[in-house]
């Protein structure tokens, strides 16, 4: 559902920025949430074009080691920050425990988005401008309408020289593991395999 949800505001023109973290947990977990991870970049592509742009973090120090990104932060129009907890999948939106904070701020500031007044809140806009700021080491003055940021910033053409965020290219392996563990998943809730029993020493 909320795959469905980006992909429809992206049909409508809407431009879409994502950070993400470079990779995941395990090698297992890795695989799997690479798989989905490009169907779901896939969809946005498709339906965003140039649009849409997918972004992780790295050390500026040459060594290429990534800044996880662990926050889950979504800025809108420089109108609304959501700041919490919740991941981008079914889980946090049904049974997980999360907690999130939504701002609207009465404090407003006159800017242009692509290049038309517009009047935003002062902490979505504040906070959007920081971020961009850190990842690729600008001035915030240029930063200030957010489509003209896009358009000189976020871009996979921009020299990657001096900036914390990368273009985010999906890698996923040529074997597909998931089938096989939703089989054996499938197997143990149907009874028809048992898992032994292993008791393990003391300590």
């Amino acid at each position: 559902e909320l795959t469905d949800s980006v992909e429809d505001a992206l049909e409508r023109g809407v431009h879409v920025v994502m950070v993400v973290a470079r990779e995941d947990g395990s090698r297992l977990a890795r695989h799997t949430a690479s798989r989905l991870r490009n169907e779901v970049v896939e969809r946005f592509r498709r339906a965003g074009g140039e649009r849409f742009h997918i972004f992780h973090l790295e050390q500026t120090t040459g060594a290429r080691e990534q800044i996880y990104v662990h926050s889950k932060l979504m800025i809108v129009d420089d109108c609304y920050a959501s700041i919490g907890s919740a991941n981008f999948n079914g889980r946090s939106m049904t049974n997980d425990t999360e907690i999130e904070i939504g701002v609207v701020d009465e404090d407003l500031v006159d800017i242009t988005i692509d290049g038309k007044p517009a009047r935003v809140c002062k902490f979505a806009h504040d906070l959007r401008i920081r971020l961009w700021a850190e990842h690729f080491e600008c001035p915030a003055d240029s930063l200030r309408d957010p489509i003209k940021a896009i358009d000189k910033i976020w871009h996979d053409e921009r020299p990657e020289d001096a900036r914390r965020a990368k273009p985010h290219h999906v890698s996923i392996g040529i074997f597909n593991i998931d089938p096989i563990a939703e089989d054996i998943t499938t197997l143990i809730t149907e009874h028809l395999i048992s898992i032994p029993f292993i008791k393990l020493p003391e300590g």
